[in-house]
Formats: structure tokens, sequence, C-alpha cells
């Protein structure tokens, strides 16, 4: 009788479990348009955005086996920044410059794609790697339908329309976002006829830029009624944080970056580490629904604690 009861009690596990890998492998597959996420005002999950490329304190920041480390742990966006080569190449890498990443140096648009593909990435501890630079193409490919994707950078470079033309060309286009300001009039100038096919999250930050905070916010959730909104606030009393659970209840994903604490009012990573609920929990508290980390598998299991994580 003992036996069987342990044949059950076996075989039931390894139903749940199959089944938990079922529900995740589904979740990856799905993540083909951003539109997925799309929130109620009383929904709880909280998603995990990842810094620098992925999963960048085990494998290079920006590299193809961070990005694949990331999704591996349950990450729901990783965040990549895009730079242009000197032959109009599209590539991964935070810097201007290729110093601190690579084993090359001098600025990445002074470098054709060939010479850059030839170096090999540092990790975090600026050691030589084995791993090489990827190509937007490449990272594009290895994150479809996987896993949303956040793009930094690219005002820098000036390569909206090149980045929306790999988008394109690789079938990821409603799988990424890109970050505007609360502007609605250059917004329109730069993204007129791209925001019906692009995501784009308008972003709250600085007390001197959001004086008409209120008034940018209706003409957004009028005009465009973007998925996610991001903030970027100093301390707790920043003029932002006042407009963060209003728009957490009326349905929009807040996210925020917790990798520094003058992004997220000093509830950062470094904190979080320590005791979670005076850094992301407190985020949490304030509206936040999307929080953009360097430590995905730490935050990871602090949600799940909380049951707060599809």
């Amino acid at each position: 009788m003992k036996k069987l009861q342990t044949t059950i009690r076996l075989l039931f596990c390894a139903l749940v479990s199959l089944t938990c890998l079922q529900q995740a492998a589904a979740r990856q597959n799905s993540r083909t348009d951003i539109s997925a996420v799309r929130r109620s005002g009383t929904d709880k999950n909280i998603l995990i955005a990842t810094h620098r490329g992925g999963l960048w304190q085990r494998f290079p920041e920006n590299s193809l086996e961070a990005i694949r480390a990331a999704i591996e742990v349950g990450a729901d966006f990783i965040e990549v920044d895009v730079r242009k080569t000197k032959d109009n190449q599209l590539i991964l890498m935070h810097d201007q410059t290729l110093d601190r990443c690579t084993n090359g140096k001098g600025r990445v648009r002074e470098h054709t794609l060939a010479q850059i593909q030839a170096l090999y990435l540092k990790d975090k501890n600026r050691q030589l790697t084995k791993f090489r630079v990827p190509t937007l193409r490449e990272a594009l490919l290895a994150m479809k339908g996987r896993v949303f994707i956040k793009v930094d950078k690219y005002n820098e470079e000036k390569i909206l329309d090149k980045i929306v033309a790999v988008l394109d060309e690789t079938g990821t286009m409603r799988q990424a976002s890109f970050r505007a300001g609360l502007d609605y009039e250059k917004f329109r100038n730069r993204y007129e006829g791209r925001y019906g096919r692009l995501h784009v999250f308008p972003a709250l930050e600085g007390d001197t830029s959001i004086k008409n905070a209120a008034a940018a916010l209706h003409t957004f959730r009028t005009n465009v009624n973007p998925v996610v909104f991001q903030a970027k606030f100093k301390d707790p009393a920043s003029a932002v944080v006042p407009h963060l659970m209003p728009l957490n209840r009326a349905g929009y994903h807040i996210w925020t970056m917790a990798s520094r604490p003058y992004y997220c009012g000093g509830f950062d990573d470094k904190v979080s580490l320590t005791d979670p609920e005076k850094g992301w929990g407190r985020l949490i508290a304030l509206g936040v629904t999307i929080i953009e980390t360097d430590y995905p598998e730490q935050l990871l299991a602090y949600l799940k604690q909380r049951k707060l994580h599809p």
C-alpha cells in the first residue's frame, strides 16, 4: 500500500512539474506582441526586465549568451543597447567605445562590422571571454517569440529607421519597445506613421519636465493608449511619484529602473539584495509593475514568494 501511495505521489509531482514547464514554454513562445501583457487596474502581477542585454552577471553584457540565459530564468523583457558601425551595420554595445566591453579600442562608429566581430567580449570583471559581439539581427532572432524587448541608445545614434527595418525583417516589430518623452508634438514628429506598429513607452522623469504632466498623460492616454509608461525619479518626494498609482489603477504598466538609486527613488537593486521589501517592495507599493534589474533571478525569487509573478 505504501509503495502504491509513494508511486502516486511521485506521478503527481511529475505531472505538476510538467504542467509548470509547459506553461513556462507557452509563455515564452507567445511573446510576439507586447499588447498581450496589457493589464487591468486590479492585476497584481509584476514583470521583470533585465538591464544591459540579459543576464550580464553570468555572461558579458549584450551578448547572445546573456540574452539566452535571461530568457531561461524567466525574464519578461530584455533591454538591449544598439550602436552603428562604420559600415552602417547595427550591433549590440552599451558604450560609444569598444574599450570597456571588448579587447578592442576606439569608437564603435570608427570600426567596420568585420573588425568588431573579430573582437572578444569582456565579462563583468573585465576578463576576456570566448564570446563575440552580436548584430542586432542575431539578437532579435534569439529573442523572437520568447521575450519582449526594450531598445536603448538608438536616440544617441539616430538609427531608429534602421532598427525598424531590422525589426520588420525579423518579424519582431510588435515585440519591441522604445522610450519617448512626454512632449506629444515631438513624439508625433518622431513616431508619426510608426506608433501604430511600434510600441512606444512615454516616460515621466524629473520634476522640471513634468509641470504639465497631468495634461500630457491625458493626451497620451487618449491618442496613443500605450501598454506601459516609464517613470524615473530621484527620491520619493519627486513630483513623478503621485502620478504612478493613478496610472496603475487605470490599467497601465509602470516601468522603473532599479539598477541605479537615482532612477528609482533610492529603492534600487543594492538595497533590495539586502532587504527586498525596502527596495523592490517599496517600488511595488508606489504602483510600479515592471522592474528593470541587474538581478533578475533574485527579483524573480522575491516575486514568486509573494505570488506576484505569472
